[in-house]
């Protein structure tokens, strides 16, 4: 398993019903590990496993929601 976090900006993250949303459908994604939203509101982090999903399907997963998001920077994990 190759392990990356992956960081967007995504408008209004910050928001309760925004943010459960988020978790939850971002959070759904095969090779997703997990999803956090950053306590600056716009940051959105999330652990993948790169075998299992790609950075554009979550940019996707985050456009289906109806929130438009941009990817800031990956972090590749060597394991």
């Amino acid at each position: 398993m190759a392990k990356s976090s992956a960081y967007f900006l995504v408008d209004n993250a910050g928001d309760k019903h925004t943010s459960k949303a988020i978790k939850e459908n971002v959070g759904k994604l095969h090779g997703v590990i997990s999803v956090s939203i950053a306590d600056d509101g716009e940051t959105v982090a999330v652990d993948y496993d790169t075998t299992g999903v790609t950075t554009d399907r979550i940019e996707k997963q985050f456009e289906n929601l109806g929130l438009s998001s941009q990817l800031k920077t990956v972090d590749e994990h060597i394991m």
